[in-house]
């Protein structure tokens, strides 16, 4: 059968067709309504099965998909039973918080990389990936009540209550009123780096 035909074909009994490619040819055995992918290797004369590998990512942060080595741009089509490496790298910005590879989440993506080998591909496979923005926290830890009040992003501060988180890229602006018994002297980092106060 020639590919054209073959589309249009209703396949009744014989289901087994001769392709030929070149001078060479083979045959194979589908189903009605089948929408699998062959590739044929014209040196060897081998018929494999092609799968897609399909990628989705989620969440605010970004990063890149690697699959055997390269972007990921669009689904890739990959020989049956041929191994897959797949490298996850996220954004400067951001961190993995989920991979799953069919359903079923996977882990070692926790500090901050993940790869993994696919042994042998022989289905359809779909790999999802969340990134999320990273978090930081800023913590006044000598903080009392009796020097007065401060204000994270008009969030007050408490000696209970004494931290704020705060997503990578976003501005962070703090406002510090003394009691009548204290005045501020300096503020400083946890690396000792004077903040300039206004």
């Amino acid at each position: 059968a020639t590919f054209p035909e073959l589309t249009k074909a209703k396949f009744g009994e014989n289901n087994t067709f001769e392709f030929v490619v070149d001078s060479k040819s083979f045959t194979l055995t589908l189903t009605e309504g089948t929408t699998d992918y062959y590739s044929y290797e014209i040196s060897t004369e081998k018929v494999a099965k092609i799968h897609s590998v399909t990628v989705n990512g989620s969440g605010e942060g970004s990063g890149t998909v690697k699959i055997n080595g390269a972007d990921y741009t669009n689904p890739v089509q990959v020989k049956e039973d041929t191994p897959v490496e797949v490298e996850i790298i996220p954004a400067t910005d951001s961190n993995i918080v989920g991979v799953k590879i069919d359903g079923v989440a996977q882990t070692g993506f926790e500090k901050g990389h993940y790869t993994k080998t696919i042994d042998s591909l022989t289905a359809d496979t779909t790999i999802e990936v969340e990134f999320a923005k990273k978090n930081y926290t800023i913590t006044f830890p000598n903080f009392k009540s009796e020097y007065g009040t401060i204000t994270v992003n008009d969030n007050p501060i408490t000696p209970e209550n004494n931290a704020i988180n705060v997503q990578h890229g976003k501005d962070v602006s703090f406002t510090v009123e003394e009691s009548p018994k204290y005045h501020v002297e300096s503020v400083k980092t946890s690396k000792g780096e004077n903040v300039e106060v206004s």
